[in-house]
């Protein structure tokens, strides 16, 4: 039996907006008050995603490739 295939973005579409905006120099407050979220839900999906990408801070997002806006 093979391996699953691993997915080519890890990241759930919620994750991957709040990636971007943070990438794009967003606050977490004003994510959060863009997307109608709590500063914690984002706080929370920034970790998930860090996780899932194995990076640490928003300065490392740019090695991922997320692209700035």
């Amino acid at each position: 039996m093979g391996r699953s295939p691993v997915p080519a973005d890890p990241l759930t579409s919620r994750e991957r907006l709040v990636v971007e905006l943070a990438a794009g120099g967003a606050t977490n407050a004003e994510i959060a008050g863009r997307l109608v979220l709590s500063v914690r839900t984002v706080e929370n999906h920034l970790s998930r995603a860090y996780a899932k990408l194995g990076i640490n801070s928003r300065g490392d997002l740019a090695r991922y490739g997320v692209p700035r806006r």
